[in-house]
């Protein structure tokens, strides 16, 4: 009898962790699946900011509103709650400044007004991007604009200003690849 004891227990002790690591490894999973959820959140958001970047530079006042409204709304979704603290302590600082950038440019219909507030947009748009690695195994171009001193994403290598538009859209170089 004793002799079939220590094998039952081994058994058991055995079972016990096997079901321990597949409650590990169902964590595990649950917080890969929370992390793509808030980077394909995060990545709609770079989408809808190259909504924003391409209808100025069309030198689109009205375009770049709509754009700006749906950037909102796509800001808005992202779900800071499957974040980890110290994603949330970044995010939602980030997430405040590109709310208020986006506002600006909502309440602005001048051109030149909004594309002053699309500069700031850009700057923490890079650093949404590049901290939760948002953009999806897209390509993502930062490019910069020598004359007006300012940087912008896209999601194209042929240069598209959004600060001066149409009348230099090539204007600019591409500086940072995010891959």
């Amino acid at each position: 009898m004793k002799i079939f004891i220590i094998p039952m227990i081994a058994l058991m002790i055995a079972a016990t962790s096997l079901t321990a690591q597949a409650h590990t490894l169902d964590k595990a999973e649950y917080f890969d699946s929370a992390k793509t959820t808030v980077q394909a959140q995060i990545h709609n958001v770079l989408h809808s900011y190259y909504a924003l970047k391409d209808a100025l530079a069309s030198d689109n006042a009205k375009g770049a509103s709509n754009a700006a409204t749906q950037f909102v709304a796509a800001l808005t979704s992202v779900d800071a709650g499957k974040m980890s603290a110290q994603q949330r302590d970044l995010f939602t600082p980030l997430a405040e400044n590109l709310r208020g950038d986006a506002e600006q440019i909502l309440s602005s219909s001048n051109i030149d007004q909004i594309r002053e507030h699309f500069a700031s947009l850009s700057d923490n748009m890079l650093t949404l991007v590049t901290s939760f690695k948002a953009n999806s195994g897209e390509v993502v171009y930062s490019d910069y604009c020598p004359m007006q001193k300012a940087t912008w994403l896209s999601n194209q290598q042929p240069i598209k200003n959004p600060y001066l538009g149409r009348a230099m859209s090539t204007c600019g170089s591409i500086k940072q690849t995010i891959k």
